[in-house]
């Protein structure tokens, strides 16, 4: 029941910027232009929604992604009543992409999916309403140019438009929370939206398909055989057999040899109830299939279904270069030699390349464009004979001719060395993708220089970011090739070779005469002929490409002979996070130390009595592990350079992740990557490789948040991670002084059973909504001694404490990390002071103190403990919202003045 209503301001329509700027490179010898800038749209991590302002760009996509939203215009705020509290609704316009998008797989809220799919443009076309209980209901609009115009939209902004190529979704009744709780300024939960936009068709690259569709992986082990019973209604009525169907067939099925349907992946509508006969169970299950012809028998098959769909590679460039605004460049196809693109997308569907790109912030094609070919290892150069560009493959030599250059075709000077690099430092390029898996977080993986491979120093990281690939077996095709590229350090040559040369097209691989005592094959960079000359100068260096290059395509990743088995996670650790990050609210982040790599997520399951578990999120982030080597005492400094040594565990690639922050000193110092020893917290900056297998923290900030100094001990485990990636988990079990179970249970092609995961039990203390613990306390110093006071005098007593108020000057970090100070923050809450006897006694209690500092007269002292005392016990306590902290402690002694 709507029982008020409250009148808002609206928003200006957004300006959507879909121009993509008109430019385009030509070659990718030039690495500079291929340097992709930082990406400045909204995290999917981040608390509050991206709100539009005029100019706003929309995402380009071509592939699937995770996208955030432009949130360009809000309807009246509306509030209802259910029971007794009153509920606060929205409607609003959230802009997706370009369009026309393929399919919406999933809507996620902070993380957490609140709706699942998939739908498509085909199944659900635009103008499509879905409601989801207890989140409101929304509108798709997949962003064709005749889409139909949204009322909604039109009454409430003044604009009826169809906003053409704009793929959006209209929010009504969108349920913000409690009125009480959000308050007049709160603003809608992050919403992110787990969409795939497929590349146009293409009249001229037929010789390819223009979209990769999942692989299926099956599991012939677990078979069950099928019978026609009833078709009817265009539906498939299957008798299935097997005691375990019901736990198998919960989605789709496979299934294979029917007389009565294509063999192939189909959904299952409905399972019929269980009956018993024989000592075996069976049911009926209705699936999503036309009828072909009559018959029977047949399998159903389990299956998985791999991450590895995307674009042609091909197709993707052809739509970024040649197709009409907004899609692409709109270029002249007559300049360029269609079938060679043809030929590039033949060979791609031979390695199976699925791509994507994500264009955010108005990126200029230029540099997209040489991303995506450097990823695929293609040039675009000239071709003198045709007057026309042509695209051309870099490959192996198994792949592509090698031409010997004859001996008189060489023409004097000998080839000039053009640069000789002289031997550099210690490499370690690491390529980072967009793993879907891990919810398109980036994933590293690391080369070594093995030929300067060494066990002292820290090895300088190059993190080279691969634009095209979202799945592991792709984003290691595209590493093992350019790695060549990064880690060559040969010579550059130029050549001068006979007029015949100028057919050489960049890229093309040649071999000189044995005379010239060159090495091995050239790799052609630039072609240069001479005006009014028989000469062509030809740049080109060693062939790295052809150089033997490790498999990075491991076992661990589903490769080789078989699929990693789940296994549990090395260490499992709850962290309740503090006041300062999770302000009046209880929230739980679980850092996992995996026992493989082929491990890329964990679910999260809570309990109160270890026995029914719910699950509560899904983990996507690791952290790196270790071991210390020795102890590492609580009196150490705040700030150390140089930190304790561990031994790493878990997987090296997790350890090689680590993110080395001396150039970016703002996100070491406020917090962006956080060690745990014990139930201490740190910021740490790096680690740095001290021998083999022995590592060391450096740049660590002690005791920050609400934690304090303690001293760590040889063996105690260290947890290394980016805390921002950490979901966060906040659920009604999560109430201080509750007795809770966790269970992580990690994932490969199958989670491990839940029974054979070890569970963790901890208490919860209520970080969330107890104030931060008070530290510092100690009496004003007096002759040279500390927590003293004279003989005859009064005793001053003061002590620092956090808070997470404010915006500029919060200290709840554990002090101003950095920046210009500004201030004092106020207390959350108010302080309480007790004295107490030797023997624990309490002699005086102060209480409701709102500054950090309390003067214990000399004859208050003398009326509570009858004379003064030689020492006495100070017991400090903050309390905020009806919470109290534990106590701070410390020992005042007297001495003479």
């Amino acid at each position: 029941m709507i029982i008020a209503e409250v009148e808002v301001l609206r928003a200006d329509p957004v300006s959507i910027g879909i121009s993509i700027a008109l430019s385009v490179a030509l070659s990718l010898a030039a690495k500079a232009l291929a340097t992709r800038q930082k990406s400045k749209s909204q995290r999917i991590d981040d608390s509050p929604t991206t709100l539009s302002v005029r100019g706003s760009w929309l995402p380009y996509l071509v592939g699937r992604h995770r996208l955030g939203v432009i949130f360009g215009w809000a309807g009246p705020r509306r509030f209802g009543q259910i029971g007794g509290t009153i509920y606060a609704v929205e409607d609003g316009w959230h802009q997706l992409c370009v369009g026309p998008a393929f399919r919406l797989h999933a809507i996620r809220s902070q993380g957490k999916v609140i709706w699942k799919g998939p739908i498509s443009r085909d199944t659900h076309p635009s103008g499509t309403k879905i409601d989801i209980f207890g989140e409101g209901s929304f509108t798709i609009y997949w962003g064709e140019i005749d889409q139909p115009i949204e009322p909604r939209l039109a009454s409430g902004m003044g604009v009826a438009s169809r906003w053409p190529y704009v793929c959006y979704v209209y929010w009504e009744g969108r349920f913000l929370g409690p009125a009480a709780a959000i308050g007049p300024g709160a603003t809608w939960a992050l919403l992110d939206y787990d969409i795939e936009v497929r590349p146009l068709p293409s009249v001229e690259i037929v010789g390819s398909g223009p979209w990769y569709p999942q692989t299926l992986e099956l599991n012939r082990d677990e078979s069950w055989s099928i019978n026609l019973v009833d078709p009817a209604n265009s539906r498939i009525r299957l008798s299935v057999g097997g005691r375990d169907a019901r736990d198998f067939i919960k989605n789709f099925a496979y299934v294979e040899g029917s007389l009565a349907i294509a063999d192939g992946k189909y959904r299952v509508t409905s399972v019929g109830a269980p009956f018993k006969f024989s000592e075996a169970t069976m049911q009926y299950v209705y699936l999503d299939a036309e009828m072909q012809s009559g018959g029977s028998g047949g399998f159903v098959f389990s299956f998985f279904e791999d991450e590895d769909d995307g674009a042609n590679p091909a197709h993707l460039i052809w739509q970024l270069m040649f197709s009409p605004k907004p899609h692409g460049l709109g270029l002249d196809t007559s300049r360029y030699i269609l079938s060679s693109l043809e030929r590039i997308g033949v060979d791609a569907d031979r390695e199976r390349l699925p791509s994507h790109v994500l264009i955010e912030e108005g990126e200029e094609m230029r540099s997209i464009l040489a991303l995506i070919m450097q990823d695929l290892g293609c040039y675009l150069t000239f071709d003198y004979d045709q007057r026309k560009f042509r695209f051309v493959m870099i490959r192996e030599p198994e792949d592509q001719t090698v031409s010997p250059v004859p001996d008189n075709a060489v023409i004097p000077p000998i080839p000039e060395v053009e640069t000789l690099h002289a031997p550099g430092p210690i490499d370690r390029p690491v390529f980072t993708y967009r793993d879907r898996t891990r919810s398109f977080r980036g994933d590293p993986i690391p080369i070594d220089d093995d030929a300067r491979a060494s066990s002292e120093g820290s090895p300088r990281t190059t993190e080279i970011e691969l634009t095209i690939a979202r799945d592991r077996r792709t984003a290691s095709i595209i590493a093992n090739r350019r790695s060549q590229e990064e880690l060559g350090r040969g010579a550059s040559y130029t050549v001068h070779l006979s007029r015949n040369a100028r057919d050489f097209l960049p890229g093309a691989v040649f071999v000189l005469p044995d005379r010239l005592g060159m090495p091995g094959s050239l790799r052609v960079a630039a072609v240069k002929p001479v005006p009014f000359s028989s000469k062509t100068l030809v740049r080109c260096h060693g062939d790295f490409y052809g150089l033997t290059s490790d498999d990075i395509i491991d076992d661990d990743e589903g490769g080789g002979d078989g699929v990693t088995e789940p296994e549990a996670d090395l260490v499992v650790r709850p962290i309740e996070l503090s006041a300062f990050l999770s302000p009046g609210e209880e929230t739980l982040v679980v850092a996992r130390v995996r026992a493989n790599d082929a491990t890329p997520l964990a679910d999260i399951h809570l309990s109160p009595d270890d026995e029914v578990y719910r699950q509560v999120e899904t983990e996507f982030s690791v952290a790196a592990g270790g071991a210390l080597l020795n102890d590492f005492s609580s009196s150490q400094d705040y700030i150390l350079e140089s930190g304790p040594e561990f031994s790493p565990i878990g997987p090296q690639l997790d350890i090689d992740s680590v993110e080395d922050l001396r150039g970016d000193l703002v996100s070491w110092r406020s917090g962006r990557q956080v060690a745990l020893i014990g139930n201490e917290l740190f910021f740490v900056r790096n680690i740095t490789s001290v021998s083999q297998d022995v590592y060391r923290l450096d740049g660590l900030i002690r005791a920050r948040y609400d934690t304090v100094p303690q001293t760590h001990r040889s063996g105690d485990r260290i947890l290394i991670f980016i805390l921002s990636s950490l979901s966060r988990i906040d659920d009604p079990l999560l109430a201080p002084n509750a007795a809770v179970f966790l269970k992580s249970q990690p994932s490969t092609y199958r989670p491990l059973p839940l029974e054979d995961v070890a569970s963790v039990q901890f208490v919860v203390l209520g970080r969330g909504v107890v104030p931060m613990l008070p530290s510092g306390l100690h009496s004003a110093v007096h002759a040279g001694r500390f927590n003293a006071f004279p003989s005859g005098g009064d005793v001053e007593l003061a002590w620092a404490y956090r808070s997470h108020r404010g915006l500029t000057n919060r200290t709840g970090a554990g002090m101003q990390g950095f920046g210009q100070a500004t201030g004092q923050t106020d207390p959350d809450g108010t302080f309480s002071l007790s004295m107490l006897t030797g023997q624990g006694g309490i002699v005086r209690t102060v209480t409701g103190l709102s500054e950090p500092r309390y003067s214990y007269s000399n004859a208050d002292m003398v009326s509570d403990f009858g004379s003064e005392p030689s020492s006495f016990t100070v017991s400090l306590r903050q309390t905020f919202a009806g919470y109290t902290t534990a106590p701070t402690i410390a020992v005042i002694e007297k001495v003479d003045p």
